[in-house]
């Protein structure tokens, strides 16, 4: 009967969902118990998003993903462009953007969130 099919194939898709989520979140931890290993290293990263309150690193090495608060950018006030969606140093016209090579290094790390906050090195 197509309502028994239906049934079963809803069921086996969130099945599917549920341990690729499973999957996931078990590699962010391995990743992260690795990296917590390697706390005083500088990385080589990748900027692979931007919103106004930060930036999202993804490390070369590792596949990881880190962010970077605003706020810690210390080398000078950084601004947030919407249209470009890249962020731009006021005193120093540094530009930062999604694409661009930058090296980090670890200010935190939590397991138990799943989370990485990086700064840039240097």
């Amino acid at each position: 009967n197509s309502a028994e099919i239906k049934t079963i194939c809803a069921n086996s898709t969130s099945s599917e969902i549920i341990a690729m989520k499973a999957e996931r979140e078990y590699t962010k931890i391995k990743q992260l118990r690795f990296i917590e290993s390697q706390i005083t290293r500088t990385f080589n990263g990748l900027i692979s998003g931007i919103i106004p309150s930060g930036l999202f690193i993804q490390l070369d090495d590792i596949l990881v993903d880190g962010f970077i608060n605003r706020d810690w950018l210390e080398d000078d006030y950084y601004k947030f462009n919407d249209k470009s969606h890249s962020f731009t140093g006021r005193k120093y016209k540094k530009k930062l953007q999604i694409g661009q090579k930058i090296k980090v290094i670890i200010r935190s790390i939590s397991i138990p969130k799943r989370r990485l906050d990086l700064t840039i090195a240097g």
